[in-house]
């Protein structure tokens, strides 16, 4: 089995009543009615173009990717630091 690497997409949408022509591109995973915007995963080889294609809809504001993948990378990277301090002042 070979599992492929998602990434995150969030989109700002001016109008809900159009925001189901994003499942083609990807899926759709949250949809906020209130504060018009949705939370999608699309396969991270076509980020690019897939975040290019849905920007260019009317019924899109803005298309940002999520930064969870380096805030967890920064905040395993200090439970590490503060590991090995803790080991050296042990000693």
């Amino acid at each position: 089995m070979n599992i492929e690497s998602r990434s995150c997409l969030i989109v700002f949408i001016k109008s809900i009543n159009k925001f189901k022509n994003l499942y083609k591109y990807g899926m759709v995973y949250y949809v906020s009615k209130n504060s018009n915007y949705v939370i999608m995963y699309v396969n991270t080889d076509n980020l690019e173009n897939v975040k290019n294609t849905i920007n260019k809809f009317n019924f899109v504001n803005k298309v940002t990717v999520s930064s969870y993948k380096k805030i967890y990378n920064q905040l395993s990277m200090k439970e590490k630091a503060d590991i090995s301090s803790k080991k050296a002042d042990e000693y």
